[in-house]
């Protein structure tokens, strides 16, 4: 259950996450995510260290057991060209500063306009720290191209 107490919000799992993603982006957006998913590693861990662009809109997970490293959607695409404006932030939690994190990737979906319905058109990841409960949401960006359905792969 998330508690809303205090000056963050905190829960106790992917439920809660999922919750406050949704929540926050119908608040903040006025529309609805259809769709959030969890990321998994290929090893079975859901806890990484997320490092992410805000401007540029990338990120990528690391898996805390096998290290193994994730583009997160279609970050890989962009990743070298931002880096070349940027720097990217490795996540620390605000309140406990730990970086391990259990990661949601929430999908809103175009209704009409110049790109297919049904095509992704916005991506929001959502964060819950492994050891205090903060959730958060670090980084979003918007999809301008079409097809997008292979994304809902690349969590």
């Amino acid at each position: 259950m998330i508690n809303s107490k205090g000056k963050w919000w905190k829960g106790e799992n992917f439920e809660d996450l999922k919750k406050y993603l949704s929540d926050l982006y119908k608040q903040d957006a006025g529309n609805k995510l259809r769709k959030i998913l969890q990321s998994k590693c290929s090893c079975g861990s859901s806890l990484f260290v997320l490092i992410f662009e805000k401007n540029e809109g990338i990120a990528k997970r690391i898996c805390v057991e096998c290290k193994q490293e994730h583009f997160i959607c279609d970050s890989g695409k962009y990743w070298e060209d931002a880096l070349k404006e940027s720097k990217p932030i490795e996540m620390k939690c605000p309140e406990c500063k730990n970086k391990p994190h259990e990661l949601a990737v929430g999908f809103e979906y175009r209704k009409e306009g110049l790109f297919k319905k049904g095509d992704i058109k916005w991506i929001i990841i959502g964060a819950r720290c492994y050891h205090c409960g903060l959730l958060s949401s670090p980084v979003d960006w918007k999809i301008d191209y079409s097809p997008t359905n292979h994304l809902e792969k690349q969590i």
